[in-house]
């Protein structure tokens, strides 16, 4: 498990580690310096040129730091400093240990460049330029020169690296304050941030390296950052498989998706809940699509919904399930709204809301909170929007207090999708999901997400991190809620991701479709 940090409990952490515990700045920063060189060493080699964008703070000191360190083994390096280095007493001290080295040599072992002199590093061929200008206190618009120098970097055909996090990036909500430098790689430290994931914190971050440079865990206790992602330790966590089994053993999923016109959803949803495990699934859909998805997923059940009383499906659907998944494909229709009210009203297995479902509660928000059952919304920003009335800009830089809100409000867990899906639930820290990349953005892979969160529901995983995660004051989750609820949704989310990974591996981002998700979640 690793968290993730806004702004303000960053700045705790750091606070509370060196003037309550007392370790000194300077160490944190030789520390931090070290990270970003060993980062550059593992890419290019010994005498590589090397730009380091100094700026007034510490973020700057830093950077100092590390142009110390690389000069001594080997590469060449320049500084172009950038605003004044006196702000700041660590970002002083590291210049004055520079200086104090080339008194002892007699010789330049950087050469330091000023804003003005754009025309000497515009030339230069670097290999790599370093940004160490601004760090996560950036909290206002940039100005001149640092907006002329990150504008001509980013122009430049060279690696780009971030140290902490790129200068003009908002570390709490991933927007750009006018503009940004441009990273292949950001080094972060210590935790990552926020808005690395929020807005276009994915597109101007690049790679992302968390290195751990001393903070301890007293103060991360002390401070409890609310957020958290995982690695392939979330596979821990899938139901087990147990020699004696049944198909009864791994869950049940019902999946109400589909109208007369629609009928790829059902199938997505029905075949990633089979793919990731689940025991057995029956499909509700619509009598028009039978014979294609016969042929297509033969291993599942069918029942055809036109014709019949909604409140008739449900009754026959909650009987058979352990999970409801509800409204892929569904259309909007008063027929489909019946069906929605009555799984909300009638199941007491938790219902999972997707697509056309979540469009029509967003008309009818009453039904959630007069519901009888557990719910797990998975919104992309539009329909989140729709339930909302919060704009899919405004979403998009602050998708984490609008899921968190939206999910207290109702009492629901709710997946927020976007580039890096949030999981957020009442009383619970919340979940940045990592794995997944931008090849997904293809008709069908949500379908497929909801298939795989049934899958993980409907087989009852083990929770193992209910200690960490959870927020609420009595370290329990509320009476009625299952604790291992929130702990699926998660898994589901980074399974989701993963397949997508591993497809985009074989078939190119460019490329991919929903079904190769389906094929690679047999890897797991």
């Amino acid at each position: 498990m690793e968290y993730i940090c806004t702004r303000q409990q960053m700045q705790d952490i750091d606070r509370i580690s060196m003037e309550d515990i007392g370790i000194p700045a300077s160490v944190l920063m030789e520390r931090a310096a070290l990270a970003v060189v060993e980062e550059v060493k593992a890419r290019f080699a010994v005498g590589a040129k090397c730009l380091v964008l100094v700026g007034p703070g510490n973020n700057g000191g830093d950077g100092l730091a590390l142009s110390r360190i690389l000069s001594e083994q080997g590469y060449s390096v320049q500084i172009l400093l950038v605003g004044d280095h006196r702000r700041s007493q660590e970002c002083d001290r590291q210049l004055n240990i520079l200086k104090q080295i080339w008194m002892l040599t007699g010789a330049a072992l950087s050469q330091i460049l000023m804003p003005e002199e754009a025309a000497v590093y515009k030339e230069k061929q670097y290999d790599v330029v370093i940004d160490s200008i601004f760090g996560i206190g950036l909290c206002k618009p940039l100005v001149s020169p640092e907006v002329d120098v990150i504008r001509m970097v980013n122009q430049m055909n060279v690696f780009r690296i971030a140290v902490d996090i790129p200068t003009g990036l908002d570390a709490d909500t991933g927007k750009v304050f006018g503009t940004a430098f441009k990273a292949d790689l950001t080094v972060t430290f210590g935790y990552s941030k926020l808005g690395i994931y929020m807005g276009e914190g994915p597109v101007y971050t690049g790679e992302l390296v968390v290195a751990d440079i001393g903070f301890l865990k007293a103060a991360e206790r002390q401070v409890r950052p609310s957020l958290y992602t995982m690695g392939k330790e979330m596979l821990n966590n899938l139901p087990e498989r147990v020699a004696n089994s049944n198909k009864g053993t791994y869950g049940r999923v019902a999946v109400i998706a589909g109208s007369e016109n629609i009928a790829g959803a059902a199938y997505f949803a029905a075949a990633a809940a089979y793919r990731s495990g689940v025991g057995l699934v029956k499909v509700y859909t619509h009598g028009n699509h039978r014979e294609m998805l016969f042929t297509k997923l033969p291993e599942a059940l069918y029942e055809t919904y036109d014709g019949r009383d909604a409140c008739e499906v449900i009754a026959d659907a909650a009987e058979f399930a352990d999970v409801l998944v509800v409204g892929p494909g569904l259309s909007q229709s008063e027929y489909a709204g019946r069906l929605v009210y009555e799984a909300l009203q009638q199941s007491k297995c938790p219902v999972i809301l997707d697509a056309d479902g979540l469009n029509i509660v967003a008309a009818h928000k009453d039904w959630l909170k007069e519901r009888n059952t557990q719910v797990v919304v998975t919104p992309h920003f539009k329909e989140m929007e729709r339930l909302t009335d919060v704009e899919v800009g405004q979403i998009a830089y602050e998708t984490l207090d609008v899921a968190t809100r939206f999910a207290q409000e109702y009492g629901v867990i709710c997946v927020l999708k976007g580039a890096h899906a949030i999981v957020t639930g009442e009383g619970a820290r919340a979940y940045i999901n990592r794995t997944g990349n931008h090849g997904m953005s293809t008709g069908g892979t949500g379908d497929v997400l909801t298939g795989v969160i049934a899958a993980m529901v409907a087989g009852r995983i083990k929770a193992s991190c209910q200690e960490e995660h959870v927020l609420c004051e009595s370290g329990q989750w509320e009476a009625g809620k299952p604790e291992w609820l929130y702990d699926a949704v998660c898994l589901g989310v980074f399974l989701h991701g993963m397949a997508g990974d591993k497809a985009a591996e074989l078939r190119g981002e460019r490329a991919l479709v929903a079904s190769d998700l389906l094929d690679a979640l047999c890897q797991y």
